[in-house]
């Protein structure tokens, strides 16, 4: 219940954050001028590389070779909840979905679904580590501030602990991204900045977090023997089934 309330008033903030970007971007850009935008697309280009090469690195390589698993059946069959994150930038609202895709089409235990999922959507914070990292050095590079490697590893330490903090709603990653940069001393200004561009950035980090966690608990299903093959290869027949549906037949 008090989770519940929680989320109700960080909601709340929220429905008037809209405002709060749109007056401080007005301002950022009258004082900087269009130039301001550049460095933006640079930041969210980076943010998505990033994100992808966790996907590529990290997800696939680690359900093809720690897993044994197909990682395109993997994505096949989170696909609906990956999606959804995506849209959404909420991985509290994703979670139904997400417990959903994992029993049926990925074969994991309904009952360690549900426990470790909402437990990674609090904790298993990947992508919101790759936005708060690139955020951080991002406002360093602005104000000219060069960062030494302790700062580097402040910076790392720093996230494993505010990343937990943050609630599984959208613009969560602003609230956190001050500790961040407080913590090796970069002036909190350039989240005004920031702030015009996080909705993009939210909603691939979004999907990155809702990936982990369901690769995550894959992993541990099938280690943990509870983890349906059955329902794995149906969902991979089913996949190659609508694939060579799909390919033209001659008349």
């Amino acid at each position: 219940s008090f989770s519940a309330v929680v989320f109700k008033l960080a909601s709340i903030v929220i429905r008037f954050a809209p405002y709060g970007i749109f007056a401080l971007i007005a301002w950022t850009f009258g004082k900087f001028g269009i130039a301001a935008i550049f460095p933006l697309l640079k930041f969210v280009l980076t943010v998505y590389i990033a994100c992808v090469l966790q996907w590529i690195l990290v997800y696939s390589l680690g359900m093809w070779l720690v897993g044994r698993l197909n990682p395109m059946i993997f994505l096949k069959g989170a696909s609906a909840a990956i999606m959804f994150a995506f849209t959404t930038s909420s991985s509290a609202a994703t979670l139904p979905l997400s417990m959903k895709c994992a029993a049926e089409n990925l074969g994991v235990s309904k009952n360690i679904a549900q426990f470790l999922l909402p437990l990674g959507s609090s904790f298993n914070l990947n992508g919101l580590s790759i936005y708060l990292s690139a955020a951080t050095i991002f406002a360093a590079n602005l104000y000219g501030i060069h960062l030494s490697i302790p700062q580097y590893f402040t910076i790392v330490t720093t996230i494993i602990f505010t990343a937990m903090g943050a609630a599984a709603v959208p613009g969560s990653a602003l609230v956190v991204m001050g500790a961040v940069m407080s913590s090796v001393g970069v002036p909190l200004g350039a989240i005004a900045l920031i702030a015009g561009v996080d909705r993009f950035n939210d909603m691939m980090q979004t999907a990155t977090n809702v990936g982990g966690d369901i690769f995550v608990t894959t992993l541990l299903a099938k280690q943990e023997q509870l983890f349906d093959k059955e329902k794995w290869h149906a969902h991979q027949a089913e996949s190659t089934t609508a694939l060579v549906d799909s390919l033209p037949k001659n008349e």
